[in-house]
């Protein structure tokens, strides 16, 4: 072999070995990249607004879309501007027109009112990461960092709302006064979740699947055309990303102990109000919360605040009034 040929294999194996090295460099860089943008939540867009039913986006004076990391959280403040604050927390498909029979109950009694789309239901955005109760939490904490006049407040959480509500009420107990569970989903722990349920919590059936298989497991009645669920359904992006995984890993189930902490150090502050006929999260979890003020409304479903309003609003006034 002659130096020159010598040479030539030498120089060909120098740019195999840089090109797979060149390679090997090209593909850390892009796994790394996947990794660094995976740290940054897809966002799927809340639909566009309409004014009319199911869900107009002026049901509630002074509306606001409010930018965050995990993108629009839609809010509303009113009543009177120097009455006593009050926050709810709506359900796992019920945003904010759920409040729109009650509220007028408690602007009428003084209170200033601030309710919000969760993540993916309404006009808010859907962050498509883990829907569980750090994620709503720091949602609530997002909007009152825009707000620092929300200082101290009651707070009402419903449904899905409940245990949300509970754990911002556990995490920052300084900042809420009194405290009303409606209907409050989270008390059954996983132990004691029927197979199906158990199954969805396992994480063995990926969201994608997830989605696809809920309507065989008949979790919530089947939304009607028209409702605000089948709305979102239809129209919102991420409705049913973030449904699913909040059954997955939200505080819907297995939040009974953060419940019962709550309900220990709140003791006289906190009340639950409960329909007696709810068969979605049905009154007898309340043996998962503790010694608990409970106020029963008769014949009533899940759904208080919408069949129920008057009820609703008297238990809740009947207990915030008691504080004043």
């Amino acid at each position: 072999m002659s130096v020159f040929s010598s040479y030539t294999n030498r120089l060909q194996d120098g740019r195999v070995a840089l090109a797979a090295a060149a390679g090997t460099a090209s593909l850390l860089y892009l796994i790394s990249n996947a990794r660094l943008r995976a740290n940054y939540p897809k966002i799927l867009k809340a639909p566009a607004k309409i004014h009319d039913p199911p869900y107009p986006a002026d049901i509630f004076p002074n509306g606001v879309d409010l930018q965050t990391p995990y993108g629009v959280i839609r809010y509303y403040e009113f009543g009177p501007e120097d009455g006593k604050k009050l926050l709810f927390v709506h359900g796992i498909s019920t945003p904010s027109p759920a409040w729109s029979l009650i509220a007028p109950h408690l602007i009428k009694a003084g209170y200033r009112i601030l309710c919000f789309d969760l993540f993916g239901r309404g006009y808010s955005d859907s962050p498509q990461v883990t829907h569980d109760a750090a994620l709503f939490v720091s949602q609530i904490t997002l909007l009152l960092a825009h707000l620092p006049h929300w200082d101290k407040f009651d707070l009402c959480g419903m449904s899905l709302g409940g245990p949300i509500a509970a754990h911002f009420a556990h995490y920052y107990p300084n900042r809420v006064d009194r405290l009303v569970l409606l209907c409050p989903a989270g008390g059954t722990p996983n132990k004691d979740l029927r197979p199906a349920v158990k199954l969805i919590r396992s994480h063995l059936l990926p969201n994608f699947i997830l989605r696809r298989l809920l309507r065989f497991v008949p979790l919530l009645p089947t939304p009607p055309k028209g409702s605000l669920a089948w709305w979102q359904a239809q129209y919102h992006p991420g409705y049913r990303f973030s449904f699913t995984s909040s059954l997955q890993d939200g505080p819907i189930f297995n939040a009974h102990e953060v419940h019962r902490a709550v309900v220990a150090k709140f003791g006289s502050r906190l009340r639950v109000i409960w329909g007696d006929k709810d068969d979605v999260v049905p009154m007898n979890t309340a043996k998962y919360f503790g010694q608990i003020d409970l106020a029963v409304i008769p014949d009533a479903g899940h759904f208080i605040v919408l069949t129920h309003p008057e009820a609703t609003a008297q238990h809740t006034l009947d207990f915030l009034g008691a504080g004043k």
